[in-house]
């Protein structure tokens, strides 16, 4: 596949896990970061782009921290636009890559929905972004890294912003996902839900090298 950066986002405080650390949590024996980090390796993701933004203690206690970099925003806890910030940053040239994907850690089986995020870019958009029932999570998404550095040079301030207002001037086309693969959790009852429709399921195969032509219209995010 192309070269691509991913970007995972594990600085939530867990504030409704009772302080948690969401990448911490398991599922099939995985810590839910290792499960996406898995994932991303499977699909065919050079280890040098994955970059985990997220508390310094996940680069001690991920089985993968060998393979992936570790960033944090500074000053911590700025919320998921000064995360991806400080992932980008910590690229040595990450415009090196046409394309960036985000996802977050609450969500153990995100990367999976790569392929068909990917499959539904074109240049007629700078991006697309997961959407189950009524809800578009601009932090399950696949970016043309051009166009979101350009967002970012855009803003002075990136603490405490959300990737929506971030990425509001970006074209963005929702693309509908599996369930599974956009479920977050922020509550106990959540996981314990998640733990019950865990996929089966291997990751998908690795990425071809030219996606298939879109056909869904893009809208303003």
């Amino acid at each position: 596949m192309e070269k691509i950066n991913a970007l995972i986002l594990a600085g939530g405080g867990g504030q409704r896990l009772g302080g948690v650390t969401k990448a911490d949590l398991t599922i099939a024996g995985k810590s839910f970061l290792d499960q996406i980090l898995l994932d991303l390796l499977a699909l065919g993701v050079e280890d040098e782009r994955i970059v985990v933004s997220g508390p310094a203690h996940l680069a001690q206690t991920s089985h993968l921290r060998s393979r992936v970099m570790f960033a944090l925003e500074a000053p911590p806890a700025g919320g998921p636009a000064a995360g991806i910030v400080a992932a980008l940053r910590a690229l040595p040239r990450p415009q090196e890559a046409k394309f960036t994907f985000i996802t977050a850690c609450d969500a153990p089986y995100s990367a999976r929905a790569l392929p068909l995020l990917r499959q539904h870019w074109d240049e007629e958009v700078d991006a697309t972004c997961a959407r189950t029932e009524e809800y578009t999570n601009y932090l399950l998404g696949w970016y043309n890294t051009e166009s979101l550095l350009a967002a970012i040079a855009q803003r002075s301030e990136h603490h405490h912003m959300s990737v929506r207002r971030l990425v509001a001037e970006l074209r963005v086309r929702p693309v509908q996902v599996d369930s599974t693969h956009g479920y977050d959790v922020d509550t106990w009852h959540q996981y314990r839900q998640l733990k019950t429709t865990a996929p089966a399921s291997p990751p998908a195969e690795p990425l071809p090298h030219e996606p298939p032509a879109p056909d869904a219209p893009p809208v303003q995010g």
